[in-house]
């Protein structure tokens, strides 16, 4: 209504929960995360949003040096019209993503997600940097070949022309993971979208 700014408080309780063996790069355990988020206080307020996040993987060491996860995730809110800065779907963030249509930004009021690997270890090495401090020198590096298979579906009650919306999706693709120590992972994956198109993507993710 001509309005410049618009003020309401917001109320969010997280629970998470990991036991896997690496949190950065996990190849083995579980893990499961739930957010509860509100925004306003009821109709009356400038905002009001009722928002429920839930995300779920395993991971699975199938035989030697060869892994196996699946990540399952969705988001849901009420009611279901909101102003756009709060009505967010996918595309947003690596976790809110189905890989091979990360130019693509799916808003909706509600998402479901599953996200699939297969991975096999190529190679563990070390590198010696003589440079570096004693501690320091060697850094371990290992590769992992992997193939990816995503599905997902966005709703969506105000679609306009986004035609990705309100269908099921599925990509898939191969890709070569690069994990070191502090936590880095490097991740090339050459992915297949549903469009008539498909893409080279570069993941870099950092533990510190």
């Amino acid at each position: 209504n001509g309005r410049k700014n618009i003020v309401y408080p917001e109320l969010v309780y997280r629970f998470s929960y990991n036991n896997t063996n690496n949190i950065q790069y996990p190849l083995e355990g579980k893990s499961f995360s739930a957010e509860l988020l509100c925004n306003g206080l009821g109709k009356k307020s400038d905002i009001n949003l009722m928002q429920l996040k839930l995300d779920a993987a395993i991971f699975i060491p199938l035989f030697r040096k060869t892994y196996f996860n699946t990540r399952v995730s969705g988001k849901i809110f009420l009611p279901r019209q909101q102003p756009f800065i709060r009505f967010r779907g996918l595309g947003y963030n690596d976790k809110e993503l189905l890989r091979g249509l990360d130019e693509f930004v799916l808003d909706g009021n509600a998402y479901g997600v599953v996200r699939t690997n297969l991975k096999r270890e190529l190679l563990s090495t070390n590198a010696t940097i003589n440079f570096l401090p004693k501690h320091f020198r060697k850094i371990p590096f290992q590769f992992f070949v992997k193939g990816l298979f995503d599905a997902g579906y966005v709703k969506n009650h105000y679609p306009g022309n986004n035609k990705l919306v309100n269908r099921w999706l599925f990509t898939k693709g191969i890709g070569l993971d690069i994990v070191s120590y502090y936590d880095v992972n490097i991740s090339f994956e050459y992915s297949f979208s549903p469009l008539p198109e498909s893409g080279l993507f570069v993941r870099i993710k950092f533990g510190l």
